[in-house]
């Protein structure tokens, strides 16, 4: 087996995400979760309180989870968890 990160999904982490959208378009994607204050969503830092970040805070590699969105379900698996 592998050697996976223990790493879980929180303030000063980071995650690589690959997930389907409503519309069947495949995406993957790194952000970085940061205070508050230090939102840049051009630069993927989004807040552990975003819709995103809620449903992200406490997972690790390997797990799945549903992003309700405004379009339907997003079906999303997380590839990797880091620290900074």
């Amino acid at each position: 087996m592998a050697d996976q990160s223990p790493e879980k999904v929180g303030l000063g982490t980071w995650a690589k995400v690959s997930g389907t959208l409503p519309d069947g378009e495949q995406f993957e994607d790194v952000f970085h979760f940061v205070p508050n204050g230090d939102v840049e969503l051009v630069n993927n830092k989004i807040s552990l309180e975003s819709p995103l970040g809620r449903v992200l805070t406490g997972t690790t590699a390997g797990d799945e989870v549903t992003l309700s969105s405004e379009k339907g379900p997003v079906a999303l698996t997380v590839l990797e968890v880091g620290a900074g």
